[in-house]
């Protein structure tokens, strides 16, 4: 942590594929620690939808590399109601 610029907080950005709005966040940062995990629950993802998650780091020089990652969910074999799988 001390060898880079600090993290002053996170943009999250989750978009449904197939879908042109996206639900934006900013998530801000405690002092973090060397060895420490940040974690972010993501809510109201909906079972069999697929979604684009991007996350970028702001600093005090501004954006920086963002990650992206696509998750995609199936229907589970034995589930009464797809409504009730978030």
């Amino acid at each position: 942590p001390d060898a880079v610029d600090p993290v002053l907080n996170y943009r999250l950005s989750v978009r449904q594929l197939n879908q042109h709005n996206a639900v934006v966040k900013a998530i801000p940062v405690r002092r973090v620690e060397k060895g420490q995990l940040l974690e972010y629950i993501l809510t109201d993802l909906r079972v069999p939808h697929s979604y684009e998650v991007r996350l970028t780091p702001y600093t005090t020089f501004g954006a920086g590399d963002m990650a992206s990652r696509i998750i995609h969910y199936t229907e589970p074999i034995n589930s009464p109601n797809l409504s009730d799988n978030t």
